[in-house]
């Protein structure tokens, strides 16, 4: 993983990283540094206390070499929706974070993944196989890439849009427009740099497609689909209509406290993208037993 920053303030190097994400506790921003691991305008820089000019460059390199990454056990119980010699597709488990991070660097799909297959395509990096990304608290289809043609392959099919996604999800209310488009911006939040707000500011483009599948009293089940991959996209775009997901712990005020460990009731129902063939291959799975017992109970 690597972060690149373009500085606007005149501030310490390692403040600077700290305000930029919330993903580097400061401790290991300063192992960082003191590791040859951050650059200022391509020159190494190991003092924390390095002042940063307006317009300096900021290279952060935190990729964890194949070494440092742990084999666990795990495989086995994990949903295996299909399997060829190019690609794996699974039905990742809400709770599970799919690469190693700021926190967490054992527990997480990969290092099932290279406990399992050896010799995945990007096996020099944290993240072999791997070409996009579940939130941890996120159920759903996943592809996985088991030799270096289809990743290369699907990788230009996911920067040029041609992959669709589908995800259902529980809202809280029923939204004022039943189908519709949202196409607003995300952009880190200022004021908390764990969420991602609707801005203009420093923000990309992100564009939802949302069809209301069924509507009850307090709640209602959606469909989305999704023209852009943001980060937390469905979530905050829901909020934004004012229906938030049901149970999401960082974009909604109201949580079921039985189903706290859950996580928001968000589902990566299907995936459909071309195999090395051309032949579009469309894959789903059903929504874990919790999301469906709560459905039946709304």
């Amino acid at each position: 993983m690597k972060y690149n920053f373009s500085s606007d303030v005149q501030e310490r190097v390692d403040s600077f990283i700290n305000n930029q994400t919330d993903d580097l506790s400061r401790n290991k921003i300063q192992k960082l540094i003191l590791d040859g691991k951050v650059m200022i305008n391509g020159i190494v820089n190991l003092s924390k206390k390095k002042k940063l000019n307006e317009g300096d460059v900021v290279e952060i390199d935190v990729n964890l070499t194949p070494s440092e990454l742990k084999p666990i056990s795990g495989w086995d119980k994990i949903e295996i929706i299909n399997e060829t010699e190019d690609f794996i597709i699974i039905n990742k488990p809400t709770g599970l974070v799919v690469h190693p991070g700021a926190g967490n660097t054992e527990n997480t799909l990969v290092n099932m993944l290279i406990a399992k297959y050896k010799d995945l395509p990007n096996s020099d990096t944290d993240r072999p196989g791997i070409v996009h990304r579940i939130d941890k608290d996120t159920s759903g289809v996943m592809i996985i890439a088991k030799t270096n043609k289809f990743y290369q392959n699907i990788i230009v099919q996911f920067e040029n849009r041609e992959i669709e996604k589908t995800y259902v999800a529980i809202l809280e209310g029923n939204p004022e427009k039943r189908n519709g488009m949202i196409n607003l911006p995300l952009g880190r939040d200022t004021n908390d740099r764990t969420k991602q707000t609707v801005t203009k500011v420093k923000s990309k483009e992100a564009v939802s497609i949302y069809h209301t599948l069924q509507e009850f009293e307090k709640h209602s089940l959606v469909e989305f689909k999704i023209l852009t991959g943001r980060t937390h996209q469905i979530r905050v775009h829901a909020q934004y209509m004012g229906n938030s997901v049901l149970n999401d712990p960082i974009y909604s005020k109201k949580h079921m406290a039985e189903y706290k460990e859950f996580g928001q009731f968000l589902h990566a129902k299907a995936i459909s993208f071309k195999n090395l063939a051309g032949e579009e291959v469309v894959f789903t799975t059903e929504e874990p037993t919790t999301f469906t017992d709560v459905l039946k109970n709304l």
